[in-house]
């Protein structure tokens, strides 16, 4: 299916939209309060940045050594990474971080600076997933690689009976994947539906993923391996092992808030139809998760409230917290079913359960 058949209906839901709209809104407006992330993120940013630098300096000078230690700090690295992109890399690609439009570019490209691309980033998660969340053929973070099923609408293959057991094994090597492959492979798919135009914006687009991850590649792996005493097989093992942290932090977040038992998986409506309500359809297809752990909601970027995110994706998660009653409360007075597992574990445990019943057969 082609992103573009799917046409969300303008006509039903609104009172709920609109109700909750006007009530978040009031709240920011009675407390004279900004939606931006402002100092409270700026300090993250300088925490998840330190996470990163300083473990990465103390090996690129060989204050540390010893295989263990090496590791540790590649390990530490991987946690700071996590945590630049989860706290504050995604506020800014959504223009939620800060009121500047350019300031919000720059700290954006900290997808960029980790070994991804901030534009092919900006084009799968806030035009494609954010829109069209859980709806198979259109939200672009369903597509994964053929072992795994992440969509009762998805073609099954018999190997998926196993995907609840190997799917945790495959989990850390997606940003991996991501730097060494992907980013090239989601930019050519934009390209053949229509997001990238083939030609200038294409070569542009893939020029530009190529010289970030040179300069990526550069500092992170050749950099050591000129300066520092440790061996390539360690760097390597070492850069690998951060970006398994990364890949695993990743996908038990964003998986544990979609792809579950109780969320909906809507399906393409018929030629000439039209889909329910957007913001009724972000409900539906997504669950929140240990609203009372506040270092999660710290380290996570608040994407433990991801229903507030898909309803205010350009509201910064610090945010999300104070209005969660608000869009709770207007859930429940349109008849809406506002999912919120107790604890990161319950939810980690729903999306395992979800991988198991999406591989017993073909009708689930």
């Amino acid at each position: 299916m082609h992103f573009s058949q799917f046409k969300f209906d303008r006509s039903t839901g609104q009172d709920f939209h609109k109700t909750v709209n006007a009530r978040v809104n009031a709240y920011f407006t009675e407390r004279h309060l900004s939606k931006k992330g402002g100092n409270a993120i700026i300090v993250k940013a300088m925490a998840m940045l330190s996470l990163f630098i300083v473990p990465y300096l103390l090996l690129l000078f060989g204050v540390v050594e010893g295989t263990a230690m090496v590791l540790a700090m590649w390990l530490i690295m991987g946690i700071g990474m996590a945590g630049m992109a989860l706290g504050v890399m995604h506020d800014a690609n959504h223009d939620a971080m800060s009121t500047s439009a350019r300031f919000n570019r720059i700290m954006g490209r900290i997808m960029d600076f980790i070994g991804g691309s901030s534009r092919v980033w900006k084009l799968q998660h806030n035009v494609l997933h954010h829109t069209y969340t859980n709806v198979e053929g259109a939200d672009d973070d369903l597509r994964g690689p053929a072992l795994l099923r992440f969509s009762p609408h998805q073609e099954y293959l018999p190997v998926h009976r196993y995907q609840y057991i190997y799917a945790w094994l495959l989990y850390p090597f997606t940003t991996l994947i991501r730097v060494i492959y992907m980013d090239y492979a989601r930019g050519w798919h934009y390209m053949t539906i229509g997001l990238v135009k083939k030609g200038p914006e294409l070569r542009k687009l893939f020029l530009e993923i190529t010289a970030w991850k040179l300069f990526y590649i550069g500092y992170i792996i050749v950099l050591p391996m000129v300066f520092s005493s440790m061996s390539p097989y360690l760097i390597i093992g070492g850069f690998v092992l951060m970006h398994m942290v990364v890949g695993f932090t990743f996908a038990l977040i964003f998986q544990s808030a979609h792809i579950l038992p109780d969320a909906e998986y809507p399906e393409v409506p018929e030629e000439g139809k039209t889909g329910g309500n957007w913001a009724v359809h972000q409900v539906q297809t997504t669950a929140n998760f240990a609203h009372g752990n506040k270092l999660l909601t710290w380290y996570a970027g608040g994407l433990n409230y991801q229903i507030e995110h898909h309803l205010f994706p350009t509201i910064s998660h610090i945010h999300y917290p104070a209005i969660s009653d608000i869009v709770q409360q207007t859930s429940a007075q349109f008849g809406l079913n506002y999912r919120n597992h107790p604890t990161f574990v319950s939810a980690i445990v729903a999306h395992g359960k979800m991988l198991q019943k999406l591989g017993n057969s073909p009708g689930h």
